[in-house]
């Protein structure tokens, strides 16, 4: 194993030019340690599907991770068939016919009124200038949630990214990344589904 105190993918220089770290990783055989983490990192693909397939790897990690912020065992946790019924019926149901007929054209939507500023920029990146917001604010669509909402709920995403994936943030840090705002949101959607952020001419925005 080796240790390179250089490789942190949550560093300010991985995040800016990731593909000189996977070139490193490309060009050796040896399993990285990010200090930070905690974690191994493994490039290559034989590696990689091994490490699926075998049953001396497990997901149980995850449970220290994971369910004090999510209430309860998530998909990654799941290993065998379990995982791969329960990942099918939600792959299934989000690529249906008749999702796509019902959200294709909201999706379109929100992806040109995310692109049309930044591509007067002239230059931007996919995906922390696009490509997070517009997940999330398709995800919140689909679920019916009002989208003006969605700037905070990206902060609870990232704040439980933070907490599941890496123990070093100080406590206080976890504690306030951890929604507690969720039922209240919940309870209003269900209230006004359709709910959107509009300019003053009436449109949707999300800004």
């Amino acid at each position: 194993m080796t240790n390179s105190p250089n490789f942190q993918i949550l560093s300010k220089e991985f995040l800016t030019d990731p593909y000189k770290y996977y070139s490193q990783l490309q060009c050796s055989t040896a399993v990285y340690f990010d200090e930070n983490l905690k974690a191994y990192f493994i490039s290559k693909y034989r590696d990689v599907n091994h490490i699926l397939t075998d049953p001396t790897f497990t997901t149980k990690p995850l449970a220290e991770r994971a369910e004090p912020v999510m209430g309860g065992r998530v998909l990654a946790q799941m290993e065998g068939p379990e995982h791969t019924n329960k990942r099918k019926l939600i792959v299934r149901e989000l690529n249906s016919p008749a999702t796509r007929k019902s959200f294709s054209d909201k999706i379109l939507r929100i992806a040109l009124l995310l692109l049309e500023p930044l591509v007067a920029k002239g230059k931007f990146d996919l995906v922390n200038d696009f490509g997070k917001d517009f997940a999330i604010l398709v995800s919140m669509d689909i679920l019916s949630l009002p989208l003006e909402n969605y700037k905070k709920i990206g902060e609870w995403h990232r704040g439980i990214a933070d907490f599941v994936t890496n123990f070093q943030i100080l406590l206080i840090k976890k504690l306030d990344s951890i929604p507690g705002g969720q039922n209240p949101l919940r309870s209003r959607s269900c209230q006004e589904p359709a709910n959107y952020c509009k300019n003053d001419h009436g449109n949707q925005r999300y800004a």
